[in-house]
């Protein structure tokens, strides 16, 4: 039992070292193929928009 939850540790420690490897790669400043994708897919370029009338204040008027 001891050994299967230190394979299953060994395995998530790898799969997050592996990950942090593939974001930091995806979001460096350089412009590969695989970071215009992700970056698409995330919206990363476009200006959020907030029209939920629910967080607009009535009582501040500009």
């Amino acid at each position: 039992m001891t050994q299967r939850k230190f394979f299953e540790h060994f395995k998530l420690e790898n799969q997050a070292k592996l990950r942090s490897i593939l974001a930091r790669q995806i979001f460096t400043n350089r412009d590969t193929i695989l970071s215009r994708l992700v970056k698409k897919m995330l919206g990363v370029n476009y200006k959020a928009v907030n029209k939920d009338p629910e967080l607009e204040h009535s009582e501040i008027k500009p």
